[in-house]
Order: C-alpha cells, then sequence, then structure tokens
C-alpha cells in the first residue's frame, strides 16, 4: 500500500473515530480532531511526492512553503489546541473547549478548510467524497 493510501486509510479511521466520541469529552475530540487534519495533509505531501515526516517539525517546515499557505493557519490552531486538550490542567485552558467551540470552530472550520484545501488539490475528481463530520453524535448532542 503506498504512502498516501496509508494516510488516507488513518485519515478514514480517525474522521469515524471523532463522529463516535462524547460531547463530554471535547479534549478527545479536539485532539482527534487535529490528528484527523496530520494524515489529511500528509495526503496531500504524499500526492506533492514531498518525503515522508518523522516529526511534528518536520511536517511544520512543509507547511512553511507558499503551497501550504491557505492550510497553514488552520493547521497551526488544531495542532496547539491539540496539545492544550492534551496536557492543559489551568481551568482556564480546560474552559476553553466548550462543544459550541470544537464543533463550530475546530471541526467546522479549520479541520474542514484543511480537508476542503487537501482534497481540492489531491483529488480534483473527488473520490474522497468527503461529508461533513457530525460531532457530537446526534444522540448525545448538548447544545452547549
Amino acid at each position: 500500500m503506498g504512502r498516501q493510501q496509508n494516510h488516507r486509510k488513518k485519515w478514514l479511521s480517525n474522521r469515524e473515530f471523532l463522529s463516535e466520541i462524547p460531547s463530554n469529552r471535547c479534549d478527545w475530540a479536539t485532539t482527534v480532531a487535529f490528528y484527523t487534519a496530520l494524515h489529511a495533509v500528509e495526503i496531500l505531501f504524499a500526492y506533492d511526492k514531498t518525503w515522508s515526516h518523522q516529526s511534528h517539525e518536520e511536517r511544520d517546515d512543509t507547511l512553511a512553503n507558499s503551497r501550504y499557505e491557505p492550510i497553514q493557519t488552520s493547521y497551526m490552531v488544531l495542532k496547539n489546541a491539540s496539545r492544550v486538550a492534551r496536557y492543559g490542567c489551568k481551568p482556564s485552558e480546560v474552559q476553553m473547549f466548550s462543544e459550541t467551540h470544537v464543533r463550530d470552530m475546530l471541526i467546522g472550520k479549520y479541520l474542514k478548510q484543511i480537508e476542503d484545501f487537501v482534497f481540492a488539490e489531491a483529488d480534483p475528481n473527488n473520490q474522497h467524497n468527503v461529508k461533513p463530520i457530525e460531532w457530537p453524535p446526534a444522540a448525545q448532542a448538548t447544545g452547549g
């Protein structure tokens, strides 16, 4: 299986998992949204035939190329939010991950921008058929 297909498989797996995360686990939804974005970006890198990235720093360096300017900010927002979600313990850090913010901004805006760009570039025939991520699961939405 080629590099692009490997990242596509992981991207799809993360998207599926993201749609199953309960609304009271915004920290995990944030983290999975970032890793979904990471694998989407790697799909584009494979399409562009860039080298395989072994670290976040290498990936960040490649994203600094003007080719990827349309998704640089969205990627860094998700990366930083994921770091805070994983390691932040201060009440102000924990509170920044409301269901509404995660759903509307982190997933609905930033992750969507990345996926839209990646698949417009790497899949112009829309074979991936990217559908909006429904988070939180409909049965668990709290509206908060």
